[in-house]
């Protein structure tokens, strides 16, 4: 089998190109002793082909959110074709070059790093002034920038616009041409707008006749139709067919991602035209996030018997029944033993996308919540782990004492399907296996329930106690939950981290050393002395640390810092450029008593958690953990007032001194987005 039948079934999913680029010791030396030690006539036109494997997989990492394993597997590629194959190849490795810049490019204005993005393309298009793809790539980094207010965003749409309209010039295809045409109605050029729709709706049609389920062309000429339903008033038939269609064939292939993006188009072009997207929105159907809670199996010896063994196969059934009628296609759950993985089970069963978050390592998670079932459950385990879509660890650190690492896991998951749903454009559908009482304490399933009714959802209860035909006891009541934690020393509580690293610190000149304290951390004090303020606060040289109860106030703080840094006007006598680097996480921590500095003080895993995070932020940004997207996604509806950030996933990281890979996302604002750039 050739390395590119090999890598075609990888491409598919966030794991198989994990697993493909993570193998490269295995294929790449075939790659090499293929094409160095043979003289085949046809060699030249066989390598043209295979050589186009890192350009394919920095683009399906791309095309699925692993941004930073795009960057990895571009870098890493360009140099490996140039070191192994330049002399013999020279002009293939030098297309596959520019392929893979154009592919870093992209991930790189994915990330927020829109300036990278733009010098890189630049840079290409002096090679090739016709470079179509390029044109495009550059064309959408300004786009991209035009989706924050303000005096810039006009410029950013004709910018975007103009090099659209460049490649459609070039190549003469639909996906420039589309683009440009709605770019045209944001700019109220209805005329353009309208040209380009027609023009669209010629290129698709010609495709479709060739390939029917060519879901992007499907795409393309439902959005021009839907521009030139303006002329009739309202939106027109072959409108919505298209789009029928076109959800019809995105469902199949679960690209819900795509789904969600084309259904935000159409929104948008909607709202251009002062319409109501109602009508439109049922087509799209993007699927509901199950979130999913639910008593483990009982473990021998329990006292008071709730989910008995012998009944496992009853609560499958009706998590089966359950699944099917609301058509589930996208779950997040743990996966303690009984309903949480009969729960993975069911969506594994029914090929759906399925999260698993489990709160500490995967070996001391089965001595606590799995192997008490009995060793069938460890076997369950193995198979959810292999067959979930992704896998979260909290953190790589052992069990906490207590429930709050339980009640840690419940707030993430909530958090992340909170966040999942936002993104998606979805609503959250809440899931428990449920006796009805309160349980054995915190973290538990009454918990999970109440959180989802307190936030006005309706939770889909399989009913235990039904199942199994326990009787009814005085202690089951409407109030379930548990209320407030309190703590004292030496106890745990959770609390937002914010550590800062100052670049440039190390090189400021000694005659301006003395200026940094002064200017420089006198902004920081300046700009933490008013709200909202950080629980406790410490530095250590070009260190910094801050504790906060809140986390939409951490990054709203980070931004702030940020965005006063940049600004300036805090320096007098310190010319050195300075930056930051900022990491955010959200976890457990231990409430303590330091003896040396006299004062209250947080310490514990997550602590050092956040601390490997930091090294590895690119200078100017905010990167977070999951953790912390899922609780802000809380806080922020708990507090009743907008985010004034976004979340861009980076993707799984590893992490510094050899820490562990973990998911990281980067906070989106104007302030890291990089909304003043100029051409």
């Amino acid at each position: 089998m050739s390395i590119l039948d090999e890598l075609m079934p990888a491409l598919k999913s966030v794991r198989g190109i994990r697993r493909f680029w993570y193998g490269r010791s295995e294929w790449f030396p075939r790659l090499v002793s293929e094409y160095q030690e043979t003289d085949e006539t046809d060699n030249t036109r066989r390598f043209s082909k295979d050589s186009t494997v890192y350009a394919r997989l920095a683009k399906a990492a791309t095309q699925l959110g692993e941004n930073l394993i795009a960057l990895e597997i571009a870098s890493e590629g360009s140099k490996s074709l140039e070191t192994a194959f330049r002399q013999k190849f020279p002009e293939i490795v030098t297309a596959q070059q520019i392929d893979l810049a154009r592919e870093q490019a992209i991930a790189l204005s994915r990330l927020g790093s829109i300036r990278e993005a733009q010098k890189i393309l630049r840079d290409l298009l002096a090679l090739r002034s016709e470079d179509d793809k390029s044109l495009s790539a550059l064309g959408r980094t300004y786009k991209d920038l035009a989706k924050f207010p303000g005096p810039t965003r006009k410029k950013f749409l004709e910018r975007s616009r103009g090099y659209y309209l460049q490649a459609y010039a070039v190549n003469g295809e639909y996906y420039p041409a589309i683009n440009a045409c709605t770019l045209s109605l944001w700019l109220n050029d209805r005329e353009a707008a309208r040209r380009l729709a027609g023009e669209v709706k010629e290129l698709c049609l010609e495709s479709l006749a060739s390939n029917p389920d060519d879901y992007w062309a499907l795409a393309s000429i439902a959005e021009a139709e839907l521009v030139l339903s303006a002329d009739a008033g309202e939106i027109t038939q072959p409108t919505f067919e298209y789009y029928e269609k076109y959800s019809q064939l995105v469902h199949q292939k679960r690209g819900w991602g795509d789904l969600s993006s084309t259904s935000e188009q159409a929104k948008r072009i909607c709202e251009s035209l002062d319409w109501h997207f109602g009508a439109l929105k049922r087509i799209f159907r993007v699927p509901d996030v199950i979130i999913f809670s639910g008593h483990m199996v009982d473990a021998p010896g329990r006292d008071v018997p709730r989910f008995p063994a012998k009944f496992v196969d009853a609560v499958a059934e009706q998590i089966r029944g359950t699944l099917e009628s609301v058509d589930a296609r996208i779950g997040i759950s743990s996966a303690a033993c009984g309903s949480d993985l009969l729960f993975i089970d069911a969506m594994l069963a029914r090929e759906a996308d399925i999260q698993v978050v489990l709160p500490w390592r995967k070996e001391e998670f089965k001595q606590t919540s799995v192997l008490a079932g009995g060793q069938e459950w460890e076997q369950r385990l193995d198979r959810a782990l292999e067959g979930a879509t992704s896998v979260t660890y909290l953190t790589q650190q052992g069990a906490p004492s207590g429930n709050l690492g339980y009640v840690y896991c419940n707030d993430c998951m909530n958090g992340m399907a909170l966040f999942r749903s936002e993104k998606l454009g979805s609503d959250v559908r809440p899931m428990a296996v449920w006796d009805g009482r309160r349980g054995d304490g915190l973290g538990g399933t009454s918990s999970f329930v109440d959180f989802w009714t307190s936030k006005g959802h309706a939770v889909e209860v399989i009913d235990l106690e039904k199942i199994t035909g326990a009787k009814p006891k005085d202690e089951k009541s409407d109030r379930i939950s548990f209320g407030e934690i309190t703590v004292s020393e030496g106890q745990q509580t959770i609390k937002t981290l914010l550590f800062a690293d100052v670049v440039g610190y190390s090189k400021i000149p000694e005659d301006q050393v003395k200026h940094f304290a002064p200017e420089f951390l006198g902004m920081i004090s300046s700009l933490i002395s008013e709200p909202p303020r950080p629980v406790l606060t410490n530095t250590w040289g070009d260190a910094i640390y801050f504790v906060f109860d809140e986390p939409v106030s951490a990054g709203n703080v980070a931004l702030r810092l940020l965005e006063t840094l940049k600004k300036g006007n805090w320096r007098r006598e310190l010319t050195a450029p300075l930056n930051l680097r900022i990491s955010l996480h959200t976890g457990p921590v231990i409430l303590c008593l330091d003896p040396v500095i006299r004062q209250i003080s947080f310490t514990g895993s997550h602590v050092s958690h956040t601390a490997r995070i930091e090294p590895i932020v690119r200078e100017g940004e905010v990167w977070a953990t999951e953790a912390f997207v899922s609780y802000a996604m809380i806080d922020s509806q708990k507090r009743g007032k907008p985010r004034r950030f976004g979340f861009d996933y980076l993707g799984q990281i590893e992490f510094a001194k050899n820490y562990g890979r973990y998911p990281l996302f980067r906070l989106s604002s104007p302030i890291t987005d990089g909304a003043d750039t100029e051409a």
